[in-house]
């Protein structure tokens, strides 16, 4: 994992805290679900992606199951394709330095090589403007690509046979400091297949666990304000303690997401403003903690840092 992540990490136990905002799209439910934790996606009914369980040569399963977004859950893809989704995010915080925004998830392709690939493209301005991310040109000093396996290339290839899951991780903070990205504005990211005139009777692409991490820096009593989450001890070994406001009479419930943005648990809360949950058997590593209410509504998020002494 890149040092910079490090760096959000050491913030925690410092005079700085990072107000560390998490989204997530995991594909599961009826489509409406994929526009939970601050993400809109669009995508074209009449188009090659499609939202559901992959049942193809290759493509067999999701990452997390059941669901992923697939060039097609069934067939191979066609010749001439050129076919995209897109994912809307509100930057509610907005990007700045020095802490991490970083966008990332999972990928599997299968395809011709060179010839059928697929694309990443980054839009600080609702669409106004277009960054291919893999394909940098003029940003390319400010464009940083990270990954946590490293048997992982850390620019996605989007082309060829990945054999399995890819992880990918961009870093777009640096980004601010030419194309300023400020609270409220809508940045979107594009992901797109396109094909020859060449039938393969291949797979395609595949993503899955798309996740974003929006962190500016704030100090420590905006951190404690508002609908902050309160955890501690933090870092923790074992167990944490969570204080949180408790809707009277509501049931709420606590998920429980890593680094990857993949759902790793959830449990019921009391109505007691308080409520301690066990950790022991999670790795070390970043952390994040939403509840919401019984119909989905999210109340308050915070994170910690799981650290065995």
């Amino acid at each position: 994992m890149k040092l910079i992540f490090l760096s959000s990490i050491l913030a925690l136990s410092s005079n700085w805290i990072s107000a560390q905002n998490y989204y997530g799209i995991s594909f599961e439910g009826n489509g409406v679900h994929e526009s939970d934790y601050g993400h809109e996606l669009v995508v074209d009914p009449a188009g090659l992606w499609q939202i559901g369980s992959p049942d193809k040569t290759i493509f067999t399963e999701a990452f997390t199951l059941p669901n992923a977004i697939v060039t097609d859950t069934a067939n191979p893809y066609p010749t001439n394709a050129n076919s995209s989704f897109i994912l809307k995010h509100v930057a509610d915080l907005g990007f700045d330095m020095p802490f991490e925004v970083s966008f990332g998830g999972k990928y599997r392709v299968d395809s011709d090589s060179l010839t059928d690939y697929g694309t990443i493209e980054f839009s600080p301005d609702n669409g106004t403007t277009w960054i291919d991310l893999i394909d940098q040109g003029q940003y390319d000093s400010l464009i940083n690509w990270g990954y946590a396996n490293p048997d992982d290339n850390a620019i996605p290839v989007l082309t060829g046979n990945s054999n399995g899951w890819k992880e990918f991780q961009v870093y777009l903070e640096q980004l601010a400091t030419v194309l300023p990205i400020n609270g409220g504005d809508t940045v979107l990211f594009k992901f797109s297949f396109m094909s020859d005139a060449i039938d393969n009777a291949r797979d395609g692409l595949m993503f899955d666990s798309l996740f974003m991490w929006d962190t500016p820096p704030v100090g420590l009593d905006e951190y404690n304000s508002g609908n902050q989450l309160m955890i501690y001890p933090n870092p923790a070994t074992s167990t944490i303690k969570l204080n949180y406001s408790a809707n009277e009479n509501a049931e709420m419930t606590v998920k429980l997401y890593n680094h990857l943005g993949v759902k790793i648990g959830e449990f019921a809360l009391s109505e007691n403003d308080s409520d301690s949950l066990p950790i022991a058997q999670y790795a070390n590593g970043l952390y994040t903690v939403v509840i919401s209410d019984s119909e989905g509504n999210i109340q308050q998020t915070g994170i910690f840092v799981k650290q065995d002494n």
